[in-house]
């Protein structure tokens, strides 16, 4: 390894005396006189250079970034020579940092700069600049590779004040020479990654643009698109808005003497009657927030100091908050389904519902809207819709005058580094912000710009299309934008776009950019944001619970219908098993889910009868009198999830398929639910053009493996049926023509067909169509009648009978008294749910008697403990108390009550259920990929609770492998490093049961793992060695027998 004051010298070992470096000492590592004048190293000198190597591996490359030794090259370790210590001890990896990559073997030619190796290698020294610009910037390298030609002139400078040639002379020479080798090098590393990076914010712009583009469009299009819905018009003198040359006009900006018209109508009538239900739910919840003071409480405080606020009744505010939660629920969903059929009210229905102020400000707009005149109702509705188009005419002026830049807006950065998949923490992600911070003086309308473009985002769901919410808006405001790049771009951009944007908004805001390819499945998105998750995990479950939700939604809307099948059913109960087993991983989602999700479908059902006539309404003539001849298919058509209704009905003939049968639908409907309809544009035209075969269509679309060959499937259908796609682009060409928005020639609409494209009537746009349940408590149950469906339960039946033999209940007519006061009430309720609800009110109660039973009782009870002890005695009592009520619930019941009884008795001071995420038990070592909980933590001790009489299982010896990988590894939790893990095994048989194990493991974590045991009396002993476990008196103590 290279000598610690010998910046140049090979990896391999010294290539020359501790004189020559001395000569180089002032010129390079510029330390003290007295080296230069002695012509050696002092210590001093020496052991700094030293320390500065060992600070960060391998001479100070980052830690993400260590390179592999050569074992040809490199020397065996010497005193002289350490290796340097592994960089998971000596140089932990920042938290933002990109993921780890080896770096090239740099040669025997380094130097040390800045305490960064650099070589004689391109290649290596570009891996190193790379790392070094991700931390410190571009400017900064260009810093490092400066200071390195001011030492190739320092070295000059000394040479020339030498004369004659001499060994010191010489050897300075070479030094000098295998300095420019490596400045050759570092400069050429540079200059390719200069090249690179301009490139990469080239694209990165074009595509910021686009995704600017795009948002901009659709934002006009929709605002557009609303004031022909109503007839807005306003007349008067607009004031245009041009660029200097007045070569290109951007739109008025307001209008002189304007005045205000619309059209009276079902238009205008729906969003009045949308908007006071809006209203009435906003009031409501208004209300309902303001009654949260009655629970609180406020102490100390003063004319100039706030006191603190408390909650001072918690049962009362537990059910505030649980009937608040409900209301805000239902108002966000109301706000969901009246902004897809009247965008307009998103701008006065807030998408908040905290704050009396504010709740009741909006609902004042919103009542304005409901009760308001013709006249007034236009001026409102006028000045909102052209000041929306001011704001987007304003940004687009603002860029093409260079008085805004795509690089001030920090969501649309944000959004195409996502789409870009740039790494937090790399070179790409320093070079962006770099560039951001260069451009922030063109920010004068960042306000106008971001105004402009949440318009389109939070019209984004209610985009009509033909199989693909996004594809339509986004192919024509991509053509607009004039963007080179392909469609698709635009798509993903403007995806990854809404979802970062959302993050710092409410949670509608969240909930609607995640479900914003699903907008049927809003709810879920709400529920899971509820529930508290980030943004980012709050995707992952979004997609991973989705199919398991459509289908459970849809059972509980047919069930509520009243028209739910045995066979949908036992579905349905599977749906939920998958569900609720999946939301385990995202922590408080589950519960959300099962008390939204029969509220959802129970709305969904009361809107069925509506929703299906107006899907009939749309249809064709020959549509309807086919239906009226034909009972049975408009049966199975009203009935359909709406979702499915729209892929099966496609007018360009009859509008449904003839011959679909109950059979076809439910296979339809288990592929759609599987992928999500979103994942499956251009369905709607691929049953269409197959209905004549149908059953061999959905076999194909079966038997694809994945997503991928579904995709291209559907693609071949579209493009293999010429005579179809040109019947299809006539009918709609002439229908377009009838309402004079034609824009091309019927030749031109019918080869777009052909190929594949189809054309959106609702958005005007072209686009590509590819592209683009367990058991519940019936609705009419009584509390009676619920608890009937699970009161004989293996799980519920010894819960009741011990609620009973301990008298906390006279009979089974007060647990009907707790399912009538229950809120939400078990009707419609999953059974298992409503069967934890019920057994929960009763948990803390059972643990009190457990905790602190009566001493009296107790003496009579178990006369033989030791008495003399009054306070050992109890002890003991509680433990067998908690066994003699707990020995025969089921598993679940059993471990609850044991963890409550533990912690009260043995841990108060304990903090129960941490978790530690998977991506650092990964970084620790994991190899599970799973995230662990740890039941307590008890300072520096990581405590397991073993309620078991036999063998652990694989999952706990996984658990337990990656809890040991946590001790000692400066893993914080709640502050304090783990040093130690203690284990409890609470039952005589799960210790003998896992002896042999326990002590393996005692022989290979000693000192920092320990077990604690308990015999059937209830003493207590800790288990520090494998030698414990040896000892006969143990096992005499423990009442059993040794294990052979």
């Amino acid at each position: 390894m290279a000598s610690a004051s010998d910046p140049l010298a090979p990896p391999g070992g010294t290539s020359s005396s501790k004189r020559l470096d001395a000569i180089l000492a002032p010129a390079l590592q510029r330390k003290c006189e007295a080296c230069t004048k002695e012509g050696t190293i002092c210590p001093t000198c020496e052991g700094e250079a030293e320390q500065n190597r060992r600070r960060k591996p391998n001479g100070g490359a980052p830690v993400f970034l260590q390179r592999e030794a050569d074992p040809s090259s490199r020397a065996p370790a010497t005193e002289s020579a350490p290796v340097p210590a592994p960089a998971a001890e000596s140089a932990p990896v920042p938290a933002k940092a990109a993921p780890a990559k080896s770096l090239p073997f740099p040669g025997d030619n380094i130097v040390l700069v800045r305490e960064i190796e650099l070589s004689a290698d391109v290649a290596y020294d570009e891996a190193v600049l790379e790392s070094y610009i991700a931390e410190n910037g571009q400017e900064a390298a260009d810093d490092l590779v400066e200071e390195l030609s001011d030492r190739v002139s320092d070295i000059g400078f000394e040479l020339s004040d030498r004369s004659g040639i001499t060994d010191e002379a010489i050897a300075l020479a070479e030094k000098r020479d295998r300095l420019i080798a490596v400045q050759t090098a570092v400069s050429a590393a540079l200059t390719q990654i200069k090249v690179r990076n301009a490139k990469f914010i080239e694209e990165f712009e074009l595509r910021a643009k686009i995704v600017l583009a795009a948002m901009l469009d659709l934002s006009e299009s929709k605002v557009q698109s609303e004031q022909q819905h109503y007839g807005l018009e306003t007349k008067g003198a607009p004031v245009i808005l041009a660029n200097p040359q007045r070569t290109k006009l951007y739109g008025p900006t307001s209008h002189i003497g304007a005045s205000y018209s619309m059209k009276e109508g079902p238009a205008k009538e729906g969003l009045t009657g949308a908007a006071k239900k809006l209203a009435e739910k906003l009031r409501a919840l208004s209300k309902k927030w303001s009654e949260e003071t009655r629970y609180l409480g406020v102490s100390g405080g003063d004319v100039y100091v706030p006191g603190r606020i408390y909650v001072k009744d918690e049962a009362g505010h537990a059910r505030w908050q649980e009937e608040f939660d409900a209301i805000a629920f239902d108002y966000l969903l109301e706000r969901g389904d009246a902004v897809a059929q009247f965008p307009i009210l998103a701008s006065f229905a807030t998408p908040k519902t905290k704050g009396t102020a504010y709740l009741d400000e909006s609902a004042r707009k919103l009542e304005d809207i409901a009760t308001a005149s013709t006249p007034d109702l236009s001026e409102t509705l006028n000045e909102e819709a052209n000041e929306k188009l001011a704001n987007i005419y304003k940004t687009r002026w603002a860029l093409d005058q260079g008085e805004l830049s795509v690089w001030a807006l920090e969501a649309i950065v944000g959004g195409t580094k996502s789409a870009l998949k740039v790494e937090p923490g790399s070179m790409q992600d320093k070079v962006i912000d770099e560039k951001v911070d260069s451009e922030q003086s063109k920010r004068t309308y960042i306000n106008i710009a971001v105004a402009a473009i949440a318009i389109g985002l939070g019209l984004l769901a209610a985009i009509p299309t033909g199989g693909s919410s996004l594809a339509a808006g986004i192919a024509v405001a991509a053509a607009a934008g004039g963007a080179a790049l392909s469609v698709t771009v635009a798509i993903s951009d403007l995806r990854e776009y809404a979802i970062t944007s959302a993050a710092a908004g409410t949670d509608f805001d969240k909930a609607q950019a995640i479900s914003q390819e699903d907008p049927s499945l809003f709810w879920l998105a709400l529920s899971i944001v509820g529930a508290g998750l980030d943004l980012g995990a709050a995707v992952k479950a979004f997609k991973a619970l989705s199919p398991a939700a459509r289908q459970l939604r849809e059972a509980k809307r047919l069930a509520a219908l009243g028209k739910l099948t045995d066979e949908e059913k036992a579905a349905a109960e599977v749906a939920r098993k998958n569900l609720l087993k999946e939301a385990e991983k995202y922590p408080g989602v589950g519960p959300k889910i099962e008390a939204h999700v029969t509220q959802v479908a129970g709305a969904e059902a009361k809107q069925a009868e509506r929703l299906a006539l107006r899907w009939e309404e749309g249809l064709t003539r020959e549509t309807k009198a086919f239906m009226e001849a034909n009972p049975a298919a408009r049966a199975l058509y009203r009935d359909m999830d709406p979702v499915l209704r729209d892929i099966l009905t496609y007018c360009a003939s009859i509008c449904i398929i003839p011959n679909l049968t109950n059979r076809q639908y439910a296979q339809i409907k288990a592929i759609v639910y599987k992928h999500g309809a979103e994942d499956l544009g251009g369905l709607k035209q691929f049953f269409h053009y197959r209905r004549n075969e149908l059953d061999l269509a959905i076999q194909e679309l079966t038997k694809a493996k994945d997503l991928g060959e579904l995709r291209a499937l559907l693609q071949r259908t579209l493009t293999a049926s010429p005579l179809q796609a040109e019947e299809d682009a006539v009918l709609t060409w002439t229908r377009l023509k009838e309402a004079g928005a034609v824009t091309e020639s019927k030749v031109d609409f019918i080869e777009k067909y052909r190929a594949g494209l189809r054309y959106d009537e609702g958005a005007r746009a072209w686009y590509n169509p590819i592209k683009g349940v367990k058991d519940t408590i019936p609705l009419s149950a009584t509390a009676s009648e619920a608890l009937q469906t699970f009161k004989g339960s293996e799980g519920f039946a010894p819960f009741q009978k011990l609620l009973m033999d301990e008298k906390l209940i006279a009979g089974e007519q007060d647990l009907v008294k707790a399912l009538e006061a229950m809120t939400p009430p078990p009707r419609g309720r999953p059974v298992d749910a409503v069967r934890h609800a019920l057994k929960d009110l009763y948990r803390d109660k059972l643990v009190a008697k457990m905790v602190k039973p009566d001493e009296a009782l107790m003496r009579a009870r178990y006369p033989k403990l030791p008495w003399a002890n009054v306070d050992e005695a109890m002890r003991q009592a509680s433990y067998r108390e908690m066994r003699r009520m707990t020995d025969g619930l089921a598993s679940s019941d059993k471990g609850n009550l044991f963890e409550r009884w533990y912690k009260a008795t043995l841990s108060p001071a304990g903090v129960q259920h941490v978790e530690v995420d998977v991506n650092t038990l990964i970084a620790l070592g994991s190899k599970y990929e799973k995230s662990r909980i740890l039941d307590l933590v008890e300072g520096d001790t990581l405590h397991e609770l073993k309620r078991v009489a036999g063998a652990l299982g694989d999952h706990d010896i996984e658990q337990f492998a990656d809890f040991m990988l946590m001790i000692g590894k400066k893993l914080d939790v709640n502050g304090t490093p783990l040093k130690k893990a203690l284990y409890t095994f609470p039952i005589p048989e799960g210790v003998k049961s896992n002896a042999r194990w326990m002590a393996k493991q005692l022989d290979r974590f000693k000192g920092t793992l320990t077990f604690e045991v308990f015999n059937a009396a209830g003493e207590r002993r800790i288990l520090k060695a494998a030698s414990d476990l040896d000892k006969p008196e143990f096992w005499t103590w423990l009442g059993l027998a040794k294990p052979k």
